[in-house]
């Protein structure tokens, strides 16, 4: 039986959105292979140029960023300016990061699974105060409903689109042939991509949140680790703890 240790670590969530989780488990002393199975398109049509007018008019109390790609579609423009009494609420690290790095400040740092971003929404000063959404054009409706159940008037905007991208026939042979100690699913999308390819037995499959150990098992994988907390800290530490656990069983 060939041993996990020393191989690679499958990262495959899209460019720009994996920065906190790389970095995390290159900290933990693992060898990583970035190679996205989906790319976001960003979407600059009439409906993104509305939320930034709205934006710039102060129509808006809480902006929402649910991914990076959401501050560069909607804050980077030069031509625009979010009024200070605009909320910024981020979920996830790499989608605060993508803010501060524009010199703008967030108010609510949201955890990323969807879970746990219900339990943590901020509810409006005022009934009815105008919140907008950004994220993918497949966000999950249940953000817009639990907001608008906590008192705020919603809308959602779409800045990107998700397409799977063309792989590289050697990430594929990996999956199959035991070339990666593990792969980190940080998304249901994401598990269900990967679990359509068939992975070895032998590589590790870790998950970042129930909803991803689902979809990851629908797919009939065996998810050998979750993380005990839904960031790239917990995620690093998931990975170690089932690399850890495979070389003492093997």
């Amino acid at each position: 039986m060939t041993s996990s240790r020393g191989l690679p670590i499958l990262v495959p969530d899209p460019v720009g959105t994996a920065g906190t989780l790389l970095a995390a488990l290159r900290e933990a002393e693992l060898t990583v292979d970035h190679s996205p199975f989906v790319e976001l398109r960003a979407q600059r049509d009439g409906d993104v140029r509305r939320a930034r007018e709205r934006l710039t008019a102060e129509e808006v109390a809480l902006l929402l960023l649910t991914t990076p790609l959401d501050a560069e579609v909607l804050l980077a423009d030069p031509t625009a300016s979010l009024p200070e009494g605009t909320a910024i609420a981020a979920a996830g690290e790499d989608a605060a990061t993508a803010v501060t790095e524009l010199g703008l400040a967030v108010s609510h740092h949201l955890p990323e699974p969807l879970e746990a971003l219900l339990a943590a929404l901020p509810a409006p000063a005022e009934p009815g105060a105008a919140a907008l959404v950004a994220g993918s054009a497949a966000l999950n409706p249940a953000l817009a409903r639990a907001l608008t159940a906590a008192g705020w008037s919603v809308e959602v905007v779409a800045t990107h689109r998700p397409r799977s991208v063309h792989l590289d026939a050697q990430v594929v042979r990996d999956l199959r042939l035991h070339g990666y100690g593990a792969v980190v699913l940080t998304e249901p999308l994401l598990a269900d991509l990967v679990g359509s390819l068939g992975v070895h037995r032998d590589i590790r499959v870790i998950s970042r949140d129930p909803a991803t150990t689902r979809a990851a098992e629908a797919r009939g994988l065996v998810v050998h680790g979750q993380a005990q907390t839904p960031d790239a800290a917990g995620l690093a530490a998931a990975v170690r703890t089932a690399l850890d656990a495979r070389s003492s069983a093997g």
